[in-house]
């Protein structure tokens, strides 16, 4: 065949363009002949090698999303594969005809008892724009595709019919649908009429896993009432509350920060509001007061240099539509949550130093806040004021790394403070993450059912911090060491690197820290110097703006549209700073004191946490970069340093906790009355969990700590059993052995239950996986028993058979 470039179009040639519809025949041409080739090797594309000869299940539904536009230019060129996966239209189109005639059509969805669905629905609006409206798909339980035919009719009963009588062949016994509560019945009304579908009935109706829920509630016993269930379920949560303090509970305090903690972080979560609810009810809450602080008792833009921050606005203009315009929320440096309150009126400065005046008890020698540099001179000004407040004063600023200019964090980052250690100051970030996402349901609630719902998944997320605390305790010590190493190892090399000895360290800290605290000269030549300090604050101003805007941008906005208006505020926000830089680098003779637009630029992407160093800023030194980085990592060593001394002690203490609440636990199961057996029974559990809690702990943290682990903790060993006295084993064992009544016949499960007490929790959540250890506690048993009398005790697979 001759090739004549002649009809080739010139435009084609030159840009290399595809033809699609070409490409797209050549395309189906070649994967027809692979499937022809195919065939000849007997191959069987729609069919279920496990399911075959015999089927268990058939899977129908509907997908909407398959649907095709109307296309008056289209070709009606028969497909490749027609009639092959999907059947042909015409041989569903007389089907569905024939089943229509015979059936009557209900012009209604169907229901099913007082629920009705979609997918029930016999008749269909025909859409305009669309030739096909989706398609009908069956599958085997193991997911192959089994055969398909397109809708042109909405999801009538007639497409799955048409595809079950398709199916027959395959001897399938069970037929799925998400509305087979449905269908079955027109089945059987449409098998009543033509014979031909009368054995599509031998089948069973299968009611899908994900609807069956929905028709036990909605088809069967009709639709639950959703405040009824809130609020019953908010009642049992208190009762169980209720008992967990009567065994000692204390869900918002931090095992290792109890009775001395290092460091409280603060921060707004502007997520959790609630939208006003003119019909909401006046009752109060459950948990008033515990987590969330009661309102009675909580009832400008503030700077920080050039720049202004929206956490630092101590008026706010009530938003119309809101009632709590969010939360202030308060944690350790574990991520504990210990206190919350409702905002207002913004994040004003009196919300964290209301939680810090609560907090006060819990001796925290740090108060982290992200705008710490103009909190502080707020609280020592309200201090002088309020003689109640003086206290406060003693704990020390900590500014958090992630917002931090470069002069500030030298001052106030907890990097550069003396006995922080490691401590990120953004704790409360974590937390705040998670409870943002109960802000999709609370804020629709009521004031009451928000403030339970809120402080339920406040208690359950300590919980599960407890539950993990010596976990995280002891790898944090690992990786603290090993981090150490390091840094100490990086430090002796900067050290070597610039020929520094320990005297020419020092003066280089103190030249940092006077470099910090140092006013920032004003250029020698007066007539540029006004000109030069405007642009100096347009762009110290323009870039912590730019980085706080980057930082919050998820963190305190759950609207797309308000995101997509801060990212357009922050793009003008850029390029004004980079015009600004521009300028300024136009005014400076002197080409060395430039601003690297690059440097600038890579700061504010987010990969570097380093703030930048302005040419203003360096007071006359060329080398303040370089004190600086050596002054970087002297901190960190002396941090790192801290931490573990920190770390050690927050161990002791856990330990301390666990002992001390053990000991509290046996106090009060002496105290008790012989006669509340009930009580004492959750006491004596509550009292396993925790000595169960105590020896992991203490076996967790002496493989961190190694041979020193004794001398560190201060720990005495604990009885583990909980049950000391003699007389209490004996009426125990008594009681779960049933001994006093005459024989009983105990199976396995039973026995695991009985011995909760002494197995480990995660123990009894299997009664098949641990019969070797079931074995082994028989024997104790068997001796228990022996202290009752009993005469006889046999053990097997099946049970245990007691004669008293």
């Amino acid at each position: 065949m001759r090739l004549d470039w002649t009809d080739w179009n010139e435009a084609e040639i030159k840009t290399g363009q595809i033809n699609g519809d070409a490409l797209q025949r050549s395309f189906l041409e070649f994967s027809y002949a692979s499937f022809e080739e195919d065939q000849l090797c007997c191959g069987a594309p729609f069919t279920c090698p496990a399911c075959t000869p015999e089927m268990l299940a058939v899977s129908a539904d509907g997908n909407r999303k398959l649907y095709r536009f109307r296309r008056e230019t289209s070709s009606d060129d028969p497909g490749f594969f027609e009639g092959l996966f999907v059947a042909k239209d015409s041989a569903v189109s007389r089907f569905v005809d024939t089943i229509h005639k015979a059936v009557r059509n209900t012009h209604r969805k169907g229901t099913c008892g007082d629920s009705q669905w979609t997918a029930a629905r016999e008749t269909s609006r025909r859409a305009s724009k669309l030739d096909e409206e989706g398609m009908e798909v069956a599958v085997c339980r193991h997911g192959f595709l089994l055969k398909a035919l397109n809708m042109y009719r909405g999801e009538i009963f007639a497409y799955p019919l048409y595809l079950q009588k398709e199916l027959m062949p395959a001897k399938a016994q069970f037929f799925a649908m998400d509305v087979a509560c449905k269908y079955w019945p027109y089945l059987e009304k449409a098998a009543g009429v033509i014979p031909v579908l009368q054995e599509l009935t031998t089948m069973k109706p299968f009611l899908s896993v994900m609807h069956a829920r929905a028709h036990a509630t909605k088809c069967e016993t009709g639709q639950i009432n959703g405040d009824a269930l809130q609020r019953s379920f908010l009642e049992f949560s208190y009762a169980s509350f209720e008992e967990e303090q009567l065994c000692c509970g204390a869900p918002f305090t931090c095992p290792a920060c109890t009775p001395e903690m290092l460091a409280v972080s603060a921060d707004g979560n502007r997520k959790l509001y609630r939208f006003r609810r003119e019909t909401s009810s006046d009752d109060p809450a459950f948990f008033e007061g515990l987590f969330v602080a009661e309102d009675a008792a909580t009832q400008g833009k503030g700077t920080c240099g050039d720049s202004q921050w929206t956490a630092a606005r101590e008026t706010s203009r009530r938003a119309s539509k809101l009632d709590e315009e969010g939360m202030e929320v308060a944690v350790c440096r574990h991520g504990f949550l210990l206190k919350a309150l409702n905002m207002y009126r913004g994040e004003i400065f009196a919300y964290p130093l209301y939680l810090q005046k609560e907090l006060m008890p819990a001796k925290a020698q740090f108060f982290a806040m992200d705008v710490a540099c103009k909190y502080w001179p707020y609280l020592e000004k309200a201090a002088g004021v309020i003689p109640a407040l003086q206290e406060l004063t003693t704990m020390k600023p900590f500014l958090s790394v992630m917002l931090e200019p470069m002069l500030l964090s030298i001052k106030w980052s907890g990097r550069n403070q003396e006995g922080a250690g490691t401590t990120a100051g953004e704790e409360v970030e974590q937390v705040n993450s998670y409870l943002s996402r109960c802000a999709l349901t609370t804020k629709y609630m009521s004031k009451a059912a928000r403030v339970d719902m809120l402080t339920l998944h406040a208690m359950g997320w300590n919980h599960k911090k407890s539950l993990s605390l010596h976990q995280s305790l002891s790898t944090r010590y690992v990786k603290t060491c090993q981090r150490l190493q390091d840094e100490t190892a990086r430090l002796a090399e900067l050290k070597a690197e610039l020929l520094c000895t320990d005297k020419v360290v020092s003066q280089w800290l103190s030249d940092v820290k006077e470099w910090a605290a140092g006013e920032t000269p004003d250029t020698s030549n007066a007539s540029r110097g006004a000109t030069h300090r405007g642009l100096q604050q347009s762009i110290e101003g323009l870039y912590l703006s730019v980085r706080q805007r980057k930082q919050t941008l998820y963190r305190q906005n759950d609207s797309s549209k308000l995101r997509h208006r801060l990212r357009r505020k922050l793009a003008e926000d850029k390029k004004l700073l980079l015009q600004e830089i521009d300028k300024y680098n136009g005014l400076v003779l002197n080409t060395a004191t430039n601003i690297d637009v690059a440097v600038v630029e890579h700061s504010l992407t987010g990969e570097s946490t380093v703030s930048q160093i302005w040419p203003w800023e360096v007071h006359g030194s060329a080398n303040i970069s370089i004190k600086k980085q050596l002054h970087d990592q002297v901190m960190s060593t002396m941090r790192l340093q801290e931490e573990k001394g920190i770390l050690v002690l927050e161990m002791a203490q856990h330990c301390t906790w666990l002992q001390s609440l053990a000991v509290l636990l046996k106090n009060k199961i002496s105290e008790e009355d012989v006669d509340n057996e009930g009580l004492c029974c959750v006491l004596r559990r509550r009292l396993s969990e925790v000595s169960e809690r105590m020896h992991v702990a203490l076996q967790q943290y002496k493989t961190a700590l190694g041979p020193e682990a004794s001398a560190l903790l201060h720990v005495e060993a604990e009885d583990q059993s909980g049950l000391s006295s003699p007389d209490t084993r004996k009426a125990w064992i008594r009681n779960i052995a049933g001994t006093s009544t005459g024989p009983s016949q105990l199976d396995s499960r039973w026995l695991m239950q009985s011995l909760q007490l002494s197995l480990p929790r995660t123990l009894t959540n299997s009664s098949y996986s641990f019969y070797p250890i079931i074995f082994k506690f028989a024997e104790c048993y068997h001796k228990a028993l022996a202290m009752l009398n009993c005469e006889a005790f046999e053990f097997s697979s099946r049970g245990v058979s007691v004669a008293a």
